[in-house]
């Protein structure tokens, strides 16, 4: 089953949206969006959609590529 997460930066903008079918994320977890890294720095589980829509909302800071 795959679970979808709204990443924002920490400025609040948002960077659209993170399918992952593995369970689990917690905080300083890295993942990859297209060519853009980011790590992540909170987790918020969104009370406000439905659970099928959106399992909850990473904030982010992205990581240089190497």
């Amino acid at each position: 089953m795959a679970l979808t997460y709204r990443p924002y930066l920490e400025n609040g903008e948002d960077i659209g949206t993170f399918a992952t079918t593995e369970p689990g994320w917690r905080v300083g977890d890295e993942f990859r969006q297209g060519m853009a890294r980011f790590r992540i720095t909170n987790i918020v589980v969104d009370e406000d959609v439905p659970s099928d829509e959106c399992a909850g909302l990473f904030v982010v800071t992205p990581i240089a590529l190497q």
